[in-house]
């Protein structure tokens, strides 16, 4: 009777009759329908062996007579990896030389008792080669498969009620208590016609019996060969005996095994380890000869072959990974994880079904019971779905639409039948079953808890709810507070809530768009007038006559510069897509106005709302700059003769004011190459985010910016670059226009580091280029900036370039401060939380305040410049500023007679002894030394020795026009040129400057300097001494 029930529930086709009460007729049953239209039954895929047959069955049932969908078995498959190609819609799974794969549909959706972990390998390469239609692994049966040594119930129960044996547990086997052999047929009744020879069988295996050796120490059960092999005894050449019923065979329990010896290894080391009266033998026909004899035997499960047996499985001690892998394999062999593979469409096509397979639990007994009796019991539904339930994205309803889709996907359908799920990107949530009426609405039938949002940070419109862009001040929120479509704060609009409606200003302290007023619109026309006046100003100031004050001038501007440059460099960090502490947003904020970013102070109330117009504007302030000095330079021929402007004198006021915004030029005129990507793959300008890149507006703002990089920043810096080159050689050829045109580059750096002004020059767009080329990579940006700070700094710790050794120390500190400031902007570039954050934010607080004292310090020595006329210059200079104290100039004067004299004395041969014997740094001193003195305070005519070892600029380049009358050869210095040697030094012409940048010998007793014969220009001495010479140094 139960084979009869077992095969109307394997092929319940074949008797028309339901299994299941109440079962849907299959006339109401449907079929899966593609996106083609195509329709058809639910494959089944089958494995070649009984409980694969057996769980496909009746899952099959369930499927047809519960779900109402059409079924069809299909297969059976030889082994597991043939399932998995099945599933794949390949044509010819068990084909493994062509198994049909590439279909774009498959009609094999589920297959059940898939023994998986054989096929990692197969599994892996499946999954990566045919990722869009790879089987999805559902999880496991509920079971694992199990191979192991059983005997039969009957005589288990026997031995319990008969004396209590216990024959389920390998301790109730151990001979010294127990007789196992009264309980099953004797040795000898096994016909050995039934059992293989052993020396065609695993007992010949020779890694085998070694461990088996190695483990027992039963020398009596191996034994080697000639050969050097090893192979188990078998006293009549069938069976394997084990040491406690080896003396009499009739103790012994007949165990049989299949194949080559399955499980042969095992069991002998078990049996001899602990106690067992075992015979082991291979028969030819395993699945027959256990029920002809009562014997022990080897099985698995699930399995059918002996469920008629009732057997019982031998309990062994669990399992020892370690033991095991080495050979030890006393503990029970390893499950095997038996799992359910479904297609990947099957969710999509029959979500009921493909959660009923994903839920679906089985015991290792209720499979065994379905094997041997198909009556319908109660457990038998525990694993059914529940019609009523709906898990959050799952849809275990028949219609995909009514349970949505999972978190983190978003039902973008519109309420049609079909559901189309797809994924939210960065810059959404989506929860279980969020809708794009949702979305949209910010409301659902649901509750609040089922309604997607837009994160802040992001923003998209109405129509394209799904298409996000990033807003550029994400981090605060404080323009794109997320929630619904097209939400902005205060009144602003465009893509990513960018700009104010016209007649409004961004108003950041209050966040939110603020009315123009004609006050704001007068300031700016106030501000204008003022640049163009203070442009006028700085000719004057930069060109003035010889003064007292001229000392004051250059640490005024040597400091000034100083700063502006610092925070034109930080204002440039501000820009990197880096994100940064919240403290510190607000100062990187307001330095942007150092980089003309003027959007903060109501820039759009003169300028209009358009961003390519207010680009435009800030493009041509440079060129309209210049424009000004130059009509300012024409127009002054109009006036009288002393406030005419000098050519060579304009050029440098250009030259200075383009120096000055030089890094300020260079990133406006890379702001149009700097695009960062959005979500939705559109790229907009970092700097006027309401810009895509590529459309009309971006073209235009891309020429005008283009033209200012070629012309304003490369061409500046091309003419520079030559300038620096050349300038020794118009030094010393008396070239003295050409390097007072240069002035603006050369006056704050020592005469032998004329060079640095491009370097400094340099450090704006190789800043600004990383942001530019790198937007979407922070760690690309803050590796480069780095890089640049980190090699002029080390150029500049070599070179001390600056006239004053405290602006040096200064320069130094506040670019190592900007360094660690974009090193602690790195601390972002993961996500940081809790402690982390805090000392992240620390840490840039603690270097931007650093910063903030170099600069402070700044400020103070352009006071101290105004407050003590010497500071720079005499013999009553600060030793804070020059870090040192000098000698006076009449001391160092007599030294070097002193020295010339001795030098005059010593022979030839012992000058060359003295200096082969001086190292490379003390005769690279030495020839710098002889450079200076040969320019400044001995020269020749030709200076060929200077110019051969050290270049350097003549200090006689600055010096003021000479006077057309020149005093007699032997005359004393004119009262000109001692007065221009107190502009200099800002001291009387009896003091001199001994400061170590600029060593110049006073004239004393002695020391007159005589014109050269037939000269026009009086004493050299005199012309570097001259008018202007104090310039150079400013």
């Amino acid at each position: 009777m139960a084979w009869l029930v077992l095969l109307a529930v394997l092929f319940p086709a074949q008797t028309g009759a339901s299994c299941l009460p109440e079962a849907i007729d299959i006339g109401q049953r449907k079929y899966l329908t593609n996106d083609n239209g195509e329709s058809y039954p639910i494959g089944m895929w089958i494995g070649d062996w009984a409980a694969s047959f057996l769980t496909t069955h009746v899952l099959k049932i369930i499927i047809e007579e519960r779900m109402g969908f059409h079924a069809e078995a299909k297969g059976p498959g030889p082994d597991t990896l043939s399932c998995f190609y099945a599933l794949l819609g390949c044509k010819a799974p068990g084909n493994s030389s062509d198994r049909g794969c590439g279909q774009e549909v498959t009609y094999n959706h589920i297959n059940l008792e898939a023994w998986s972990e054989g096929y990692a390998n197969e599994w892996k390469l499946i999954q990566s080669r045919y990722a869009s239609m790879a089987p999805v692994d559902v999880g496991s049966m509920g079971y694992d498969g199990t191979s192991s040594s059983f005997i039969r119930q009957t005589v288990q129960s026997h031995a319990y009620h008969e004396d209590g044996t216990v024959l389920d547990f390998y301790r109730g086997w151990n001979a010294s208590w127990s007789e196992p052999s009264r309980y099953f047929d004797d040795l000898t009744s096994v016909n050995r016609d039934l059992i293989v020879p052993c020396s065609q069988t695993r007992f010949m295996a020779t890694e085998a019996n070694q461990n088996y050796l190695r483990v027992t120490g039963d020398h009596a059960g191996v034994e080697m060969l000639p050969d050097g092999t090893f192979a188990a005894i078998c006293p009549d050449d069938y069976f394997w005996l084990s040491p406690t019923c080896r003396d009499d065979s009739s103790r012994c329990v007949p165990y049989i095994t299949g194949g080559s010896g399955w499980g042969v290894d095992d069991l002998m080391q078990k049996v001899t380890s602990y106690d067992m009266p075992v015979a082991i033998g291979v028969a030819k026909s395993w699945s027959t000869l256990p029920r002809e004899v009562n014997v022990f035997f080897y099985w698995w499960v699930p399995d059918t072959t002996f469920l008629d047996l009732d057997p019982i499985e031998i309990v062994f001690p669990p399992y020892d990974f370690r033991a095991y892998t080495s050979g030890d394999k006393r503990t029970v062999a390893a499950s095997t994880a038996i799992t359910k593979i479904v297609s990947q469409d099957l969710v999509t096509l029959a979500p009921s079904v493909e959660d009923l397979v994903r839920n679906l639990r089985l015991g290792r007994n209720d499979v065994m019971n379905m094997l041997k009796d198909m009556q319908d019991t109660g457990d038998s539904y525990d694993w059914l779905p529940d019609r009523t339930k709906c898990s959050p994205g799952f849809g275990l309803y028949d219609t995909a639409q009514d349970c949505g889709c999972p978190a983190g996907f978003i039902d973008a359908s519109g309420g049609t039948a079909n559901l189309s799920c797809i994924e939210c990107g960065e810059g959404l949530d989506c929860p279980a079953l969020a809708t794009l009426q949702g979305l949209r609405s910010g409301t659902s039938n649901l509750g609040p808890q089922f309604v997607a949002s837009i994160l802040p940070g992001f923003y998209s419109s109405v129509a394209e709810p799904l298409d996000l862009y990033r807003c550029v001040e994400a981090a605060t929120g404080t323009r794109c507070p997320g929630g619904i479509p097209e939400t902005c704060t205060g009144l602003l609009n465009s893509m990513a809530c960018t700009d104010c409606p016209s007649g409004r200003h961004w108003d950041r302290s209050e966040g939110q768009c603020e009315e123009c007023t004609p006050w704001q619109q007068l300031g700016w026309i106030l501000a204008v007038t003022v640049m163009l006046a203070g442009l006028v100003m700085v000719y004057y100031m930069m060109t003035a006559q010889k003064t007292a004050k001229a000392s004051v001038l250059f640490t005024t501007t040597c400091a000034f510069g100083m700063t502006i440059s610092s925070l034109q460099a930080v204002g440039i960090i501000g820009t990197m897509t880096v994100r940064v502490p919240e403290g510190l947003k607000d100062i990187y904020a307001f330095l942007q106005v150092f980089l003309l970013d003027f959007d903060s102070f109501a820039f759009s109330c003169v300028a209009g709302g358009s961003a390519p117009a207010r680009y435009i504007v800030s493009v041509l302030v440079f060129p309209g700059a210049v424009c000004w000095l130059v009509s300012c330079h024409y127009t002054s021929k109009l006036l009288p003769k002393r406030l005419r402007w000098e050519g060579s004198k304009t050029k440098s006021t250009i030259g200075a004011l383009l120096q000055l915004a030089f890094s300020t030029m260079s990133t406006i005129s890379m702001a149009p190459m700097m695009c960062f990507s959005h979500p939705n793959g559109v790229f907009s300008l970092l700097k006027y985010p309401s810009i895509t890149c590529g459309t009309e507006d971006h073209t235009v703002m891309l020429i005008f910016g283009a033209l200012l990089l070629l012309l304003g920043v490369m061409g500046f810096l091309a003419v520079c670059t030559y300038a620096v080159i050349v300038v020794p050689r118009w030094s010393s050829n008396g070239q003295h226009a050409n390097v007072k045109a240069f002035r603006f580059l050369l006056f704050r750096f020592r005469l032998d580091s004329w060079w640095f002004g491009v370097l400094l020059l340099l450090r704006g767009p190789l800043m600004s280029l990383p942001i530019a080329l790198a937007t979407d990579y922070p760690p690309v940006q803050v590796m480069s900036v780095m890089l640049v700070f980190l090699v002029i700094l080390v150029i500049q710790a070599n070179a001390w370039p600056w006239k004053v050794p405290l602006l040096n120390v200064l320069d130094c500190f506040i670019g190592f401060c900007i360094t660690m400031l974009v090193a602690s902007n790195s601390l972002y570039l993961g996500g940081l939380e809790g402690s982390m954050k805090d000392f992240a934010d620390g840490v840039g607080s603690v270097i931007m305040g650093m910063m903030g004292a170099a600069v402070t310090l700044l400020f103070v020595m352009t006071v101290s410049a105004l407050t003590f006329r010497a500071a720079l210059g005499g013999q009553q200079e600060l030793i804070a500023f020059n870090l040192q104290r000098t000698p006076a100039p009449t001391l160092l004067a007599e030294t070097l007679q002193f020295m010339s004299a001795k030098l005059a004395e010593m022979d030839r041969a012992g000058l060359v002894k003295a200096l082969s014997a001086m190292g490379v740094y003390d005769s690279k001193l030495l020839l710098a030394s002889v450079s200076l003195l040969g320019t400044e305070v001995v020269p020749s005519d030709s200076d060929e020795f200077a110019q051969r070892y050290c270049f350097r600029i003549g200090s006689s380049s600055f010096a003021a026009l000479a006077p057309s009358q020149c005093p007699a050869r032997d005359a004393p210095t004119s009262k000109a040129t001692d007065t221009a040697k107190e502009a200099e030094f800002g001291q009387s012409p009896s003091e001199g400057d001994l400061s170590p940048n600029n060593v110049r010998a006073a004239e004393g007793p002695g020391l007159a300097n005589t014109a050269k014969p037939g000269g026009g220009s009086g004493s050299r001495l005199d012309s570097s001494l001259g008018e202007d010479t104090q310039q150079a140094f400013i």
